[in-house]
């Protein structure tokens, strides 16, 4: 399980949170993230992947980027195994990689 380290400040982008700051925050149990760099999302708004609130479309569009992926299984793979609680990774919810870890 991952467990927040204490940490001043993290970043915002345009008013809102940045996620991947957050990352930082997190022990995690596979540190490797190598794969990012060959992410589909690379570059794109890391708001496009957290939200606080979605509807289907949005989370179909995101998933869409996902399947197209050349490291889906990767990113799907490092966020269960980091029990990551928020955001879509690997074209999976947050409540579909919670079915992951009950195995």
């Amino acid at each position: 399980m991952t467990t927040r380290k204490k940490r001043k400040g993290t970043g915002s982008r345009r008013g809102g949170y940045d996620y991947m700051d957050l990352l930082i925050d997190f022990q995690l149990a596979d540190k490797e993230t190598d794969w990012m760099d060959l992410a589909a999302c690379k570059g794109m708004d890391t708001e496009t992947f957290f939200f606080h609130h979605a509807g289907r479309q949005q989370i179909k569009g995101v998933v869409e980027i996902c399947n197209r992926c050349p490291v889906r299984e990767r990113c799907r793979d490092w966020a269960v195994t980091n029990e990551i609680t928020y955001g879509i990774w690997g074209g999976l919810t947050p409540n579909q990689r919670r079915q992951y870890w009950s195995y």
